[in-house]
């Protein structure tokens, strides 16, 4: 037995060596494993920046497209509108040229007749107001507002400007004058007739029957009653 040879700590080499090497093969593992999830990590760190550049780029491509679609839309509107500009023009050459006011009349009539047409088939729409109707706040902007004895509410007495809407959004309210029904206050009676009773004497506080000290009550002695009877025998 002495000439064994045994750890420190009582604990057999063969042992010791087993236990350290299985200490170690743990070890490995975990830096393995430890080295896997730093690789996913940089894997996922890859693929969100990635992600993100394309998101980026989709962004910006439907910027461009947006833009592009509105400046395509503008562009047809105002094609359409051009025809509307010469017939103003061949108007202005006419009054230049010394014709006569209904002839030009007429034909500004016709090109104002075009461009509603124009402007209604992109879904502009003219609000139905005229003098008579209820007042709205939502589609009328009160310019003027007048007392009217007897109206029966708030209604519109004039139209200044034509309020419209676009795609059954409203685009611009209606500019009125309002007539607005009087109000007239209500008329309180009051009694002042001679027979009236005085009020109750009020105190120093305003309370009924309070005394605030700056008045004393005296009760007046009787004349020739039972007061000075009662006093003269007092002092017998």
């Amino acid at each position: 037995r002495g000439s064994e040879a045994t750890a420190p700590n009582g604990v057999e080499p063969e042992e010791a060596s087993g236990s350290a090497s299985a200490l170690q093969e743990e070890l490995d593992a975990a830096m393995n494993d430890a080295r896997e999830q730093l690789d996913r990590a940089e894997e996922f760190r890859e693929n969100l920046m990635r992600l993100q550049a394309e998101f980026d780029n989709y962004r910006k491509r439907q910027a461009r497209e947006f833009h592009r679609l509105c400046g395509a839309g503008k562009r047809d509107l105002i094609a359409e509108l051009l025809p509307v500009l010469d017939n103003f023009d061949r108007g202005a050459a006419l009054a230049e040229e010394g014709h006569g006011a209904d002839e030009i009349l007429a034909g500004m009539t016709q090109t104002v007749g075009q461009l509603q047409a124009l402007l209604g088939k992109e879904g502009l729409e003219e609000l139905a107001t005229v003098a008579g109707d209820p007042f709205d706040p939502n589609i009328h902007d009160a310019m003027v507002a007048e007392v009217l004895e007897d109206a029966p509410g708030e209604i519109v007495l004039e139209v200044f400007q034509k309020g419209y809407r676009l795609d059954n959004e409203l685009l611009r309210p209606a500019r009125v004058r309002v007539g607005r029904p009087s109000k007239r206050p209500i008329a309180v009676e009051q009694d002042e007739s001679p027979d009236r009773e005085p009020e109750a004497y009020t105190g120093g506080d305003g309370a009924p029957g309070a005394d605030d000290g700056s008045r004393e009550d005296t009760i007046p002695p009787a004349e020739g009653g039972a007061g000075e009877e009662n006093a003269t025998a007092e002092n017998g």
